[in-house]
């Protein structure tokens, strides 16, 4: 696996990788993929799509990938207010939280394309401020989850369920779910950038052990993290710590 970049300021999560297969699962960003050699199956609650080249899968979107034949550059982006007109201006109009091309019509030119808009136009999402300001909380400050909830109730002024149900109105997600997403963040950006091996840096962002963070990391993204990780393939491009 290689990464490219993995940018938790600007919710920019940039990696090629191939020949695997996940469960299925649902995370908060959402993800462009682009089959660099070979082709790609999606599946979700209702059909398969194979012999994929490009597609692109909604935030919260369940979903199972299969790549066991192909490589794949994968562009996961969260809270970024351009992405709709990018995708507007390309004619990709998502359906049911998917957009698929069988036809090798997108040009790896034209992912680049994306990718250089995405870091041009990185503006958030119109989030109400209070759901802004419960997402950096989670994602700068280190804190236990009902530590961090005290800390929104003083900061937004709202009880822990009109906090949690308007999260969930802005973001899709629950406010739990995303907590969780912040801490699988913070984790693997500590163990890329810094010399710390995996088991320290899960242990310093809160989780339990090494199954505890497994766990939830596949729930997320489908795949564990030693087979993501692993450091006899891992290839980190950027260096920004």
């Amino acid at each position: 696996m290689q990464v490219i970049d993995f940018n938790t300021e600007k919710g920019i999560y940039i990696s090629r990788f191939g020949y695997f297969e996940t469960d299925f699962h649902s995370h908060p960003p959402v993800e462009i993929i682009y089959a660099e050699n070979g082709t790609f199956s999606i599946f979700d609650n209702v059909k398969e799509y194979s012999h994929l080249h490009f597609a692109i899968i909604d935030s919260n979107k369940k979903h199972k990938l299969i790549a066991s034949q192909s490589e794949l550059k994968i562009i996961m982006v969260e809270h970024h207010g351009g992405l709709q007109e990018i995708l507007n201006n390309m004619c990709i109009i998502l359906s049911d939280g998917l957009y698929v091309q069988q036809g090798s019509f997108m040009s790896e030119n034209s992912v680049n394309e994306i990718i250089e808009a995405l870091y041009k136009t990185n503006t958030s999402l119109k989030y109400d401020d209070r759901v802004l300001k419960a997402i950096t909380l989670m994602n700068t400050h280190e804190m236990n989850y009902f530590s961090m909830i005290h800390e929104l109730i003083d900061t937004v002024n709202l009880s822990e369920s009109r906090l949690s149900h308007l999260f969930k109105q802005n973001v899709g997600i629950s406010l739990k779910k995303y907590f969780v997403w912040s801490k699988i963040k913070k984790t693997v950006e500590e163990h890329l950038y810094t010399k710390e091996d995996l088991f320290s840096t899960l242990i310093n962002n809160g989780f339990y052990d090494q199954p505890h963070f497994s766990n939830v990391f596949k729930a997320m993204l489908g795949i564990t993290p030693s087979k993501v990780y692993n450091s006899r393939i891992l290839q980190v491009l950027t260096n920004r710590k």
